[in-house]
């Protein structure tokens, strides 16, 4: 558990035209979430949620291997479509389809402009200062399903003071005792109540609301939230 803690960021930015805050607890002593969010140039970052497949020390492993795939990028979008291609081979030939992870992939750029590739993770919600929302839908299938899997690219442009709230379904389908799911409702009014806050009270609301809500039952799996602010 400490090592997995170890590699995900120690700190990530909170000055300029970009401010993230996120955060990854495990159901268990290990899990099979990560989440990045890295300067590739001046201009341009990389953002990243993935999700493996199952729970415990094999999905830890997968979830690390993904990590050290997608830890570089470049601040063009084309080596994104290629670079999620050759994942998937790479974990097909390795788990034959036991283990797959769903990923969402993003090149953000100080203009606004963002690529991503949404790898049947949990669609990204965008919110504006005003409350109103959209979602940031799957462009193809899980990575290490399917060898015939295709990864295109999608575009979005951002707007001063939008942000992005990247979660995987663990936020969704935590359960209070009486296994109620928390659900995508409720995140997404917890996300416009709290639209005009920094992206460290918009993340650290998400978080509350999930725990008020699940109370003392069992965590069921694997949680993690990350929220971008583009304050370009």
């Amino acid at each position: 558990r400490t090592i997995q803690q170890s590699l995900l960021p120690s700190s990530l930015p909170n000055e300029g035209w970009l401010c993230a805050s996120g955060s990854s607890v495990a159901s268990r002593e290990v899990g099979g979430d990560y989440y990045d969010v890295t300067a590739v140039t001046p201009d341009c970052w990389s953002a990243v949620v993935a999700d493996v497949s199952g729970k415990g020390v094999s999905s830890a492993l997968l979830a690390s291997l993904l990590q050290g795939a997608l830890i570089t990028a470049s601040e063009h979008p084309e080596p994104m479509v290629r670079r999620m291609e050759q994942l998937n081979r790479f974990l097909l030939g390795r788990t034959a389809g036991e283990k797959y992870a769903t990923v969402f992939y993003s090149l953000l750029q100080s203009d606004g402009q963002m690529h991503y590739v949404n790898a049947a993770h949990c669609p990204p919600l965008v919110v504006r200062a005003d409350g109103s929302m959209e979602e940031l839908e799957t462009t193809g299938m899980p990575v290490g399903l399917l060898e015939i899997a295709e990864f295109p690219s999608a575009q979005f442009r951002l707007t001063a003071g939008d942000k992005v709230v990247i979660y995987t379904d663990g936020v969704t389908e935590a359960q209070d005792s009486a296994s109620n799911f928390f659900g995508k409702n409720r995140l997404r009014e917890v996300v416009s109540l709290h639209a005009a806050a920094t992206c460290n009270e918009l993340h650290d609301a998400i978080q509350e609301a999930v725990n008020a809500f699940v109370g003392g039952a069992a965590q069921s799996d694997d949680i993690t939230v990350v929220v971008l602010a583009y304050r370009q």
